[in-house]
C-alpha cells in the first residue's frame, strides 16, 4: 500500500479527497458525537459568528460543504509548505493524508469549532515565518505572520498564545532583529484595533466583552474520553516521536535551511502542547492545531522509510483508527 501511494500521484489525491469527505460525514452523522460549544460572543466578534453559522440547523448541506473545503485547504496547504522546502518529494501527499487522520480526533467531538479554521490561519503563518529564511534584510514577513495570527485568533481566541512561537522562530530562522520582533507584535495589534473601532461604532460594551473572554478563557472544558480515544492519540504521540528521531537522523547532514524547518516545527509543537495543557479553555479542539506539525514528521517518515509489514500495519491503524473512533467513543 505505501509503495501504490508513493508511486500514484492521482489516486493519492483522491484517496485523500475521500478520507476528507468520510470524516465530516461519520462525525456529523454519529448520533450526540459533536459538541456545539455556545459561544459568549457577540459582534463583531468573529468566532461568535462562525459559531452562529456552523450551528444553522436550516444550512446543514453549506455546513458541511463548508466543513470539508477548510478542513482539504488546510490538509493541502501544509503539504505545499513540506513540499516547496523539500522535506518530502514533490509526489508525496503523506503530509495531508495525517493532517486529515489527526485532525479527526478533534472532529468528534468539536465539529463545529472555530479552532477548525484557525488551524489554516496558522498554516499561513508557518509559510510566512519559513519564507523568511532565505530572504536578506528586514523581512516583513512576520509583519504578515502576526496579522494572520491575530485573524486566526478571531475565530479560535486561544491561536493568539501561539505568539510565542512567532518569537522564538525569527530567532532560529535569522539574526536577532528587534524591528522583525517588532513587527510580529505591531502585526498582532492592528487586527484588535479594527476589532476595537468596529465595536464602538457598533455601540457594543468593550468592558463587557473583555469580562466575557477572560471567562472563557479560563472556563474549563469537560468532554466525553475513553481507552479507545486515549489509547489511540498515545500511539499517534508515539508515531511522532519515532518519526521525529528519524527525520533528525536523515536530515542531520542535510541544509541548514531544512534543519532549521524542522527545529521551528518542533518549538510549534511544544507551544500548542503547552497551550493544551495549561490554558482551561483548550479542550479536544488542540489537534486541529497539532495536525500541522505532527503531520510533516509523520509524512517524512512514511515517505522515505524503507517498507515492511510493521511500516504497513502502522499506516493502516493510523488511517482507520480516528474513523472507528467515531462510532466506537
Amino acid at each position: 500500500m505505501i509503495r501504490t501511494l508513493r508511486r500514484n500521484h492521482q489516486f493519492f489525491i483522491l484517496l485523500i479527497f475521500f478520507y476528507g469527505v468520510s470524516a465530516v460525514l461519520t462525525t456529523y452523522f454519529s448520533p450526540g458525537k459533536h459538541f456545539i460549544q455556545t459561544s459568549i460572543f457577540g459582534a463583531p466578534f468573529i468566532q461568535g459568528e462562525y459559531h452562529e453559522f456552523t450551528s444553522n440547523q436550516n444550512a446543514k448541506a453549506l455546513v458541511l460543504v463548508f466543513l470539508m473545503a477548510v478542513l482539504l485547504l488546510g490538509a493541502f496547504g501544509i503539504t505545499r509548505i513540506v513540499i516547496r522546502h523539500q522535506l518530502v518529494s514533490s509526489r508525496s501527499q503523506f503530509t495531508a493524508l495525517f493532517y486529515l487522520a489527526i485532525s479527526v480526533f478533534a472532529l468528534h467531538s468539536e465539529l463545529y469549532s472555530g479552532a477548525l479554521l484557525a488551524a489554516v490561519f496558522l498554516i499561513l503563518v508557518l509559510e510566512r515565518v519559513v519564507g523568511a529564511i532565505d530572504e536578506r534584510g528586514t523581512s516583513y514577513r512576520f509583519l504578515d505572520a502576526g496579522m494572520l495570527l491575530a485573524v486566526g485568533s478571531m475565530f479560535y481566541f486561544n491561536l493568539v498564545f501561539l505568539f510565542p512561537f512567532l518569537w522564538l522562530s525569527q530567532w532560529i530562522l535569522r539574526p536577532s532583529n528587534w524591528r522583525e520582533l517588532l513587527f510580529s507584535v505591531i502585526g498582532l495589534i492592528i487586527p484588535a484595533i479594527y476589532l476595537l473601532t468596529a465595536a464602538y461604532i457598533l455601540g457594543i460594551s468593550i468592558s463587557s466583552s473583555w469580562d466575557s473572554l477572560k471567562s472563557w478563557v479560563v472556563l474549563g472544558k469537560s468532554y466525553f474520553t475513553s481507552w479507545q480515544l486515549i489509547s489511540s492519540v498515545l500511539l499517534y504521540m508515539l508515531s511522532a516521536v519515532v518519526a521525529s528521531l528519524y527525520a533528525i537522523r536523515k536530515f542531520s547532514t542535510s541544509k541548514i535551511q531544512v534543519r532549521k524547518l524542522l527545529q521551528i516545527l518542533f518549538l510549534l509543537f511544544l507551544n500548542i502542547l503547552f497551550c493544551g495543557l495549561l490554558i482551561p479553555s483548550v479542550g479536544s479542539e488542540v489537534f486541529y492545531l497539532m495536525a500541522v506539525p505532527i503531520s510533516v514528521l509523520l509524512a517524512v517518515y512514511f515517505t522515505e522509510c524503507k517498507v515492511s509489514i510493521f511500516t504497513r500495519l502502522l499506516l493502516l491503524f493510523l488511517i482507520i483508527a480516528p474513523l472507528a473512533l467515531n462510532f466506537l467513543v
